[in-house]
């Protein structure tokens, strides 16, 4: 059980880590976090971590670490059950996706994401979500009915 809170405190001094910039330490958290989780056998805290750790690539700029990452954490999550946490990843791919300039990826990402954001109710990663569908219509000039 030591391990459980050691992995989700890491997690979350990753993430305030990502807030303020200091990304290297954030990465280093994050992966310690789901290296933790990992071995205590929580997936759901695996897939967190990696969403972070993800996330913390992302605005290091390191788009092709921070799909690989995401991309794991959302199968992570998926054997977990946690359909948030497969949403969050989707989401970050998504927006991974967008600055990349993958339009047609960023959409296929938010198409497989929603449904798990809605399963859970998820407000926040439901707007980002479709921030992130409709930043790749504006590109693409392919306007939505909706949502």
């Amino acid at each position: 059980m030591p391990e459980l809170v050691r992995a989700r405190a890491l997690d979350s001094a990753a993430g305030l880590a990502t807030i303020q910039g200091d990304l290297p330490a954030a990465a280093a958290a994050a992966e310690e976090s789901a290296r933790l989780s990992r071995e205590a056998g929580d997936g759901a805290g695996a897939a967190r971590a990696l969403t972070t750790s993800g996330l913390a690539a992302f605005y290091a700029g390191d788009h092709p670490r921070a799909v690989r990452v995401l991309e794991e954490s959302v199968r992570q999550a998926r054997a977990a059950g946690d359909r948030g946490q497969a949403g969050f990843a989707l989401m970050y791919l998504a927006a991974t996706a967008l600055a990349r300039a993958e339009y047609a990826e960023a959409v296929r990402h938010r198409d497989e994401g929603e449904p798990d954001l809605r399963a859970v109710g998820d407000p926040e990663g439901l707007a980002w979500i479709h921030i992130c569908r409709h930043g790749a219509a504006w590109r693409t000039g392919d306007r939505p009915d909706g949502p």
